[in-house]
């Protein structure tokens, strides 16, 4: 019997103690989660920067319309990017842990699917729905040229480019170079045609770099997403390669224009017309 109780009181003190050992590691993964969680979740400190921005944008928008002249309005994009710059560096220089560093850092770190998927679409609609019809009908074949060819060829001088800049850089190759062209290949013309305006260029010439941008983002993607295969690793023939080139390039406008022809003819539906709740749906 005292063997027996010698070993019950061995096994329950080991037992105790591999319990302890177990709730401690259980209360480091638990720290270790909720600091992850803290990190990579959204909360309401994060909110800050995107309330500064918020306010930084209105008092811009005031101070250009207030201060500026007729011969000189600095473009409203131009100015928030200067800003953004500024916090990036001034948060990059000295960081910290407060409320104001994470949340910088929050937003700075965002997921790239964020931007293309949330962000972009609206402002690809805004600028297709301001743009008048009849003038882009007038622009549509050398907007085409200069969103099809005139991106690829951008991708290639680009890529060829940096290429020979960055010749002894270890794995730059030729695909992560034309994956650079081809980001780099679709710029935002919002500051160009912000100055064109004030310099009282010809309107035409605006809305052929409107429509360019409008059409140029679908095309740099199209690019980007094969590029980014081959910088990847992953092998990619050239009939694989012409083929996704074919559905990106020709489906997604055709997937467009369905639903487009779809939300038009459900708005002018009787039961649905004027109905501002399901036309903001439907949009």
């Amino acid at each position: 019997f005292a063997g027996d109780d010698h070993q019950s009181s061995t096994d329950s003190s080991g037992g105790s103690s591999r319990d302890e050992e177990h709730d401690d590691q259980f209360k480091h993964d638990d720290i270790e989660g909720d600091h992850d969680e803290d990190e990579h979740s959204f909360s309401l400190p994060h909110m800050i920067f995107l309330l500064f921005v918020l306010f930084a944008a209105v008092v811009v928008r005031f101070l250009i319309r207030s201060l500026s002249t007729r011969r000189y309005k600095p473009p409203f994009t131009v100015v928030m990017g200067i800003i953004g710059l500024v916090v990036g560096a001034l948060n990059t220089s000295s960081p910290s842990e407060g409320l104001w560093s994470k949340s910088v850092r929050y937003w700075s770190d965002v997921h790239p699917q964020f931007i293309l998927f949330v962000l972009l679409p609206p402002l690809l609609f805004e600028s297709a729905f301001s743009m008048k019809w009849h003038v882009f009908a007038k622009i549509a074949y050398p907007s085409l040229l200069l969103a099809g060819p005139g991106v690829i060829f951008s991708t290639v001088v680009i890529g060829a480019i940096s290429k020979f800049l960055y010749a002894h850089a270890d794995g730059w190759g030729w695909a992560p170079a034309f994956l650079l062209g081809s980001i780099l290949s679709a710029t935002d013309p919002v500051a160009v045609v912000a100055v064109l305006h004030t310099l009282g260029a010809p309107d035409k010439l605006s809305h052929l770099i409107e429509g360019e941008s409008l059409l140029n983002d679908g095309s740099a993607y199209v690019v980007f997403a094969i590029f980014k295969q081959l910088a990847a690793g992953v092998d990619v023939s050239g009939g694989e390669a012409t083929v996704q080139f074919l559905q990106l390039s020709l489906g997604g406008p055709a997937w467009g224009v369905g639903a487009g022809l779809v939300t038009s003819y459900m708005m002018r539906l009787h039961a649905l017309h004027g109905d501002p709740l399901t036309e903001i749906a439907l949009l």
